[in-house]
């Protein structure tokens, strides 16, 4: 509601207050990443998308999300990284699956 209303600074005090009681709380994490994603703050974003990614890894977008943010940062052991487990996810994925074959080429 909050968010809704324009007043993204009041939710997300409320969604961090909220997290320190449940600090794996897979639906605030990812909410969190994307108020933060959203606002442009891409290092926080991916801090909660990563720790969502690690304690309800089936629960979310956060492979996704990461994979849009560590582009955007140019990132690319972390892409690499992502990706990887992505298209291990979804093997009817072609281009990603090309995407990362090019970013493993560049890397060397």
């Amino acid at each position: 509601l909050l968010l809704g209303a324009g007043d993204a600074e009041t939710a997300v005090t409320l969604l961090e207050n909220a997290l320190k009681k449940d600090e794996n709380d897979a639906k605030l994490l990812e909410e969190l990443g994307r108020i933060y994603k959203k606002d442009g703050s891409l290092d926080k974003a991916a801090t909660y998308f990563e720790k969502g990614r690690k304690v309800a890894p089936v629960d979310g977008n956060w492979l996704r999300e990461l994979i849009e943010i560590y582009e955007k940062q140019k990132e690319i052991p972390k892409l690499i990284d992502v990706m990887s487990e992505q298209v291990a996810n979804d093997a009817d994925d072609l281009k990603s699956r090309l995407r990362l074959a090019n970013l493993l080429l560049e890397a060397k």
